[in-house]
């Protein structure tokens, strides 16, 4: 059984969960502002107490590495890059905006349904990040940056800039100044925190792509980092 450690601090929560497999052992979230230096290491020592498991024996370790918060993604992969190189374990970054729609599609009664995911990612400042998916999950737009094109916040937006159709459902978390427009009608995902069960599986196929070296042919090519390389 590989035991993994997934992390998210990319957002106004904070979780951690421990896995062997797919099968959840232990999760915490907490909800931080500030202070994430000091109440990660805390989330990290109550989930090992109640598992047994210690830093070393924790065979990969994953993070939501961004778009986000920069306080929480700062201290969230500084703190895990920490413990996965000192323990020489591999880590591997999945982004946030890959990561809400896991968690928008993983909860959607029928996902199917929907021939466009567009995940709208806060950085916490006017700027918002965005990507569209399809059905299958791969990416149809590149990762975008700036003020969100129909945001009521942008001056200068243009009518028409981004599709609205029945087909387009909404996700990911833009923060309290954002607000979607009426033609966005399928926002039933939308200012939900990212769900680490649902990313165990995508972070699953990675470290097997990576096992058997076939990363060279991954639709979606991860970061991982490997301290003994």
């Amino acid at each position: 059984m590989t035991r993994i450690c997934l992390l998210d601090s990319s957002g106004d929560a904070a979780s951690l969960l421990f896995a062997e497999n797919e099968a959840v052992i232990a999760q915490k979230t907490e909800i931080i502002t500030y202070g994430h230096g000091t109440i990660l290491p805390l989330m990290m020592q109550e989930l090992c107490q109640q598992t047994g498991w210690i830093p070393s024996s924790i065979d990969i370790f994953g993070i939501i590495n961004g778009p986000g918060g920069f306080t929480g993604l700062r201290a969230g992969m500084a703190f895990l890059a920490g413990i996965a190189c000192v323990a020489d374990k591999k880590l591997i970054g999945l982004d946030s905006c890959r990561a809400h729609f896991l968690s928008a599609y993983a909860a959607e009664d029928k996902p199917m349904a929907y021939q466009t995911w567009r995940i709208i990612v806060n950085s916490r400042r006017a700027e918002k990040y965005w990507q569209d998916f399809s059905q299958d999950g791969q990416s149809e737009s590149p990762l975008s940056f700036g003020r969100f094109p129909f945001s009521t916040e942008s001056q200068d937006r243009k009518a028409g800039a981004i599709d609205h159709t029945e087909n387009v459902v909404y996700a990911g978390h833009a923060g309290k100044d954002f607000t979607l427009p009426p033609p966005a009608k399928h926002a039933t995902h939308w200012g939900r925190d990212i769900d680490l069960v649902a990313c165990l599986p995508f972070i699953i196929d990675q470290i097997n792509l990576s096992a058997h070296n076939e990363l060279a042919d991954s639709a979606v090519p991860p970061i991982i980092y490997s301290w003994s390389d």
